[in-house]
């Protein structure tokens, strides 16, 4: 598997482009719960759209989480997170209208981590848009429908970070949603670190590997 070393946003974002495909790519950023995934792919459509000039738009796979109603009507609230808590045939429908050639908008969803509930149609994404990047947890896992989302991209990547770097960034996540210190310790302890290890199992079924030897989060929008 090839394994790439990234410096800066524009060395990662000119490889990208030397893959890209004729016509519309989509294109996969996987990996773990906490890896950065959401900030660099934003950062990654913004840069390919305003430096580079290729129209892009965003993705995120967090936006088919079912709601919290129907997460407790399927008992799984306290699991939510992991793969079966998404409507993963809902994913794979859009990610197929997306291939199709179409003169209209496609409207996605995204998630709220305010609300913490998924809210429909808020990412437009344009007919003359060349290059589609979704990420999410579960890309690359090969069961329980998610095989399927494999099929249908162009590239994906995995955004390899070590597991024993997110634990700190977890809960500081679940905190600001809301939760006190030790719920937020113990929900990475029952959910997100079993889904990441879980996660880190299904890298080799990327096309490769991407690690960042800058902090993505200080790159400019």
């Amino acid at each position: 598997m090839k394994i790439y070393e990234f410096e800066c946003l524009d060395s990662l974002a000119r490889e990208l482009c030397r893959q890209l495909r004729p016509g519309r790519n989509i294109v996969g950023i996987a990996g773990a719960p906490g890896a950065g995934k959401s900030t660099l792919t934003q950062k990654l459509v913004d840069y390919l759209q305003d430096v580079l000039n290729i129209p892009s738009a965003y993705l995120p796979m967090d936006g088919f989480h079912f709601s919290n109603e129907i997460l407790r009507q399927k008992q799984l609230l306290d699991r939510k997170g992991a793969p079966e808590t998404f409507d993963v045939n809902g994913y794979l429908d859009l990610l197929q209208r997306l291939r199709a050639t179409v003169n209209y908008s496609v409207f996605t969803p995204t998630y709220s981590r305010t609300l913490h509930e998924p809210i429909a149609a808020a990412i437009e994404i344009k007919p003359d848009v060349q290059v589609v990047i979704t990420e999410g947890n579960y890309l690359a896992v090969n069961n329980g429908g998610w095989e399927n989302v494999r099929e249908i991209l162009d590239i994906l990547w995995y955004l390899d970070t070590d597991v024993s770097l997110l634990r700190d960034r977890l809960i500081a996540r679940q905190m600001a949603g809301g939760r006190s210190k030790e719920l937020a310790a113990r929900w990475f302890n029952e959910v997100d670190l079993p889904n990441a290890n879980m996660v880190q199992k299904t890298k080799s079924e990327a096309d490769a590997l991407i690690r960042l030897l800058f902090d993505i989060s200080a790159e400019k929008s």
